[in-house]
């Protein structure tokens, strides 16, 4: 018998399988999809997809996949598996109730239609000992985990004002972003609206480009701004801390340090050396692979993932609270 993890895909689209076969991003990305990982990793057996998606499920046998569902109905009642991939954007809490013993869950984002439909879902998750790991692969970055160990603070000194840059969609890249803000600064205390033009772009459906800003951590704020992706892609944070600024552009393929030195303008005070940076090393390539290396070891050894259904909720209750916040909004135009 195998000691693999068992493992399901249910929803077989692109990040599942096909930005596989972007070969821009496999110049940049080892492991840009979840079935590149589940392909490599010694942890994992997977041969199964579901997909209601004709085209989908054809790519799934593609992949190798023997056992393949239009439905999670179609699974016959005798075939288990510890793990189970949800990446179909619907009904992920009937999904994990039909699946019977299963170990462990990834979860892409955002994780349920509704913030209420999330809570359960983890409840449901927590309730059945059922491990849960969100697709937010930053927590799973070597540099940005080195970041939230302590790095930052050697790197800028205490934090004192961050921007943030997405597009695409609030509840797409935006919520990486959050979350990326919650894992490098702090928990966030507060938000609100800022004015300025919004737009609906992005893969899921009703989102929405909005501006905003909050406070993380120890009273840091933080702005956020959006791009049109139609123009250029981006989503990257920048970090004016007391020593230092660190900037972490183009999805994370670049990182740029900047120390201080004298001021060139004036006697007696710093600058930031803005023309010399000092490039770090991405190591976004194999996060996703470390993803599913994070989640294996917390249902073999016990423990939490380091983006766990819980902590996930605390970036979704943001999420829910800007739009809230967004549908009272009136600006008052000059």
């Amino acid at each position: 018998m195998s000691d693999k993890l068992a493992t399901i895909i249910v929803g077989f689209g692109k990040v599942a399988a096909g930005y596989s076969r972007d070969e821009k991003m496999n110049q940049h990305y080892q492991y840009a999809t979840h079935a590149q990982v589940l392909r490599a990793h010694p942890a994992f057996a997977w041969d199964a997809a579901v997909d209601p998606s004709p085209e989908a499920r054809a790519f799934a046998k593609e992949w190798g996949c023997t056992r393949i569902y239009e439905s999670v109905d179609d699974i016959p009642a005798n075939v288990t598996f510890d793990v189970a991939v949800l990446a179909t954007p619907s009904n992920r809490l009937g999904i994990v109730r039909k699946l019977k013993g299963i170990k462990g869950v990834i979860l892409e984002k955002p994780m349920a239609e509704n913030y209420e439909e999330a809570e359960s879902l983890v409840k449901e998750c927590e309730d059945r000992n059922i491990v849960t790991q969100v697709n937010y692969w930053r927590r799973s970055d070597r540099f940005l985990r080195e970041l939230a160990g302590g790095r930052l603070t050697q790197l800028v000194g205490k934090p004192q004002a961050v921007h943030v840059v997405y597009g695409n969609g609030l509840l797409n890249n935006g919520s990486h972003m959050i979350d990326l803000v919650r894992m490098l600064i702090g928990e966030i205390s507060s938000f609100q609206i800022n004015p300025g033009a919004t737009w609906n772009q992005g893969p899921v459906a009703g989102d929405l480009n909005l501006l905003f800003s909050l406070e993380a951590g120890d009273r840091v704020p933080v702005a956020f701004h959006c791009v049109d992706f139609t123009q250029y892609r981006e989503n990257s944070i920048e970090i004016f801390g007391t020593t230092g600024r660190l900037s972490i552009v183009n999805e994370g393929l670049i990182n740029l340090h900047y120390s201080t030195g004298p001021n060139r303008g004036m006697t007696g005070v710093n600058e930031l050396i803005s023309d010399k940076p000092m490039q770090i090393e991405s190591s976004v390539g194999d996060a996703f692979y470390r993803v599913y290396s994070d989640l294996a070891n917390a249902i073999l050894n016990g423990g939490s993932t380091a983006s766990s259904g819980r902590s996930a909720l605390a970036t979704e209750r943001v999420i829910s609270g800007i739009f809230s916040l967004y549908s009272q909004s009136k600006v008052a135009e000059a």
